[in-house]
């Protein structure tokens, strides 16, 4: 099996007032803290990129970028890069990661691949205290599946991920880790007031 992971990196960051990806904490930007996270899972994967239109200075990942018609449609947009590239390089499974949610658990992504085959589903989300986290997601690499989202995008006029798998009939299951993690792994940072609060 061939595990790719794609950090989403192209957001507008327009609560957060400056570029999150760049943005240093803690003497690493955020892309870095969040690729520290995807090296540490238990369940290695095999290749990380970085959902980008242009480089990172000093970060020597490929780049999954946008397409360059659907670059508007939120994290939908590195979706859709994400899967371009899992299929382009005949991956079986891509790992979306959001790049301004990086204390995320070591044994993450794991989880959601043992559930993934467990429920003989195409996509898995983790859920935390009845929270949805979809641009955390593990899906099931198929050559349709970069098509199915430029029709969706093309179609509708309100996009989500959640959405998007609905309309597509594209199975899906949530993993609840309420019980598992004593706190919330999956803290989403929209300001600066949240990065000081870690």
């Amino acid at each position: 099996m061939k595990f790719a992971c794609v950090v989403l990196a192209n957001g507008s960051s327009k609560r957060f007032g400056t570029d999150k990806a760049t943005y240093q904490h803690e003497g690493k930007t955020m892309v870095e803290h969040t690729i520290d996270r995807v090296k540490a899972q238990t369940l290695k994967i095999d290749k990380i990129y970085i959902n980008r239109n242009e480089p990172i200075d000093g970060l020597d990942y490929e780049l999954s970028p946008d397409d360059s018609d659907y670059r508007s449609f939120g994290p939908l947009s590195g979706i859709l890069g994400a899967f371009i590239t899992a299929v382009s390089n005949e991956y079986d499974y891509v790992f979306t990661v959001p790049c301004d949610s990086f204390v995320f658990p070591d044994d993450l992504f794991e989880r959601m691949y043992n559930d993934l085959k467990s429920s003989e589903t195409s996509v898995v989300f983790p859920m935390y205290n009845d929270q949805q986290h979809c641009t955390f997601g593990i899906w099931n690499v198929f050559p349709e599946l970069p098509s199915k989202l430029r029709r969706f995008l093309r179609s509708m006029n309100r996009y989500t991920i959640r959405i998007f798998t609905g309309n597509q009939g594209i199975p899906k299951n949530f993993l609840d880790l309420t019980d598992v993690y004593p706190s919330d792994p999956f803290i989403n940072i929209n300001t600066l007031e949240d990065i000081n609060n870690l």
